[in-house]
């Protein structure tokens, strides 16, 4: 039987080792699934104390922009780390630092005034969030939501 499609320009044979190939991953595949045990633990936690223990909470510290406030002013007014500033400076796409009055940012500190997390809030719908990884850098990242539309209809009756 003849090839039908871009398989006639292939040699019976590859077409044959093709075929060989993906039988033998198959059988290997359905092999290994069944070669494999789940091993599930269950943590069972005695008292509501020890579940506020387990799961940490994050304890986010905030701050309003002013008319004439700016990144360093913060940083300063905060006691944080101006070498924190300057990076996430660096890091910050350029229109993200254009802070204005009424903006809010939120950070997370570590014991030593370092900025763990950071986040810049412009508007309820939008903001940028900075987070420090091991190597002392910054990641950025855009939160962006997407509002919810509710369709409301009016009806009126005019008069003339």
């Amino acid at each position: 039987m003849p090839a039908t499609g871009n398989w006639q320009y292939f040699p019976k044979t590859h077409i044959l080792a093709i075929a060989a190939v993906l039988i033998g991953i198959f059988i290997f595949a359905g092999s290994s699934q069944q070669k494999q045990n789940k091993e599930v633990t269950h943590l069972q936690l005695e008292s509501q104390e020890e579940l506020a223990i387990a799961v940490p909470t994050e304890n986010w510290e905030q701050s309003e922009l002013k008319p004439g406030d700016n990144l360093s002013l913060l940083f300063t007014r905060e006691k944080l780390s101006a070498a924190d500033m300057l990076t996430i400076a660096r890091t910050a796409p350029r229109d993200v630092l254009n802070l204005q009055p009424g903006q809010i940012i939120k950070w997370q500190r570590t014991i030593d005034n370092h900025v763990s997390k950071l986040r810049i809030e412009t508007s309820r719908l939008i903001a940028h969030e900075f987070l420090r990884t091991d190597q002392g850098q910054y990641e950025y990242k855009l939160d962006e939501r997407v509002a919810d539309r509710r369709p409301r209809f009016a009806e009126a009756t005019i008069n003339s």
